[in-house]
């Protein structure tokens, strides 16, 4: 396994990136998933935690471009630990629909969020 940065976690929390257009902001978020891929592996975040419209990017069909659930699966094989809001996949009703990660919870994702020395948020 790829030594990953345990204190560095990225919090994801929409299915795109910024606000105006859609289908930029979608496009824009699997470029920036590619982008983690290629880090260097002492660059590469431990965590990823996905809220809201953002778990559909790790599951199968939910969004209109399937890359990100091929880009996720590639960080996870790296060590990045992915966690997928629980209550937001019922939300979206996407809670059979996981292709990567782990269903997770509030507790667990504020633990990392608030333990990591570095979060970005997208």
């Amino acid at each position: 396994m790829a030594s990953v940065n345990r204190k560095h976690a990225i919090f994801i929390h929409a299915d795109g990136i910024g606000r105006g257009d859609d289908a930029l902001g979608k496009l824009l978020i699997v470029k920036f998933l590619k982008e983690i891929t290629e880090m260097p592996e002492e660059s590469t975040p431990g965590f990823i935690c996905l809220m809201n419209g953002a778990v559909k990017l790790a599951c199968e069909g939910a969004t209109d471009d399937a890359e990100t659930v091929q880009l996720l699966k590639s960080l996870d094989a790296k060590g990045v630990q992915i966690l997928c809001c629980g209550t937001c996949l019922k939300h979206f009703d996407l809670l059979n629909s996981l292709s990567v990660g782990v269903t997770s919870n509030m507790c667990d994702i504020s633990t990392v969020l608030v333990n990591a020395e570095k979060v970005l948020t997208v």
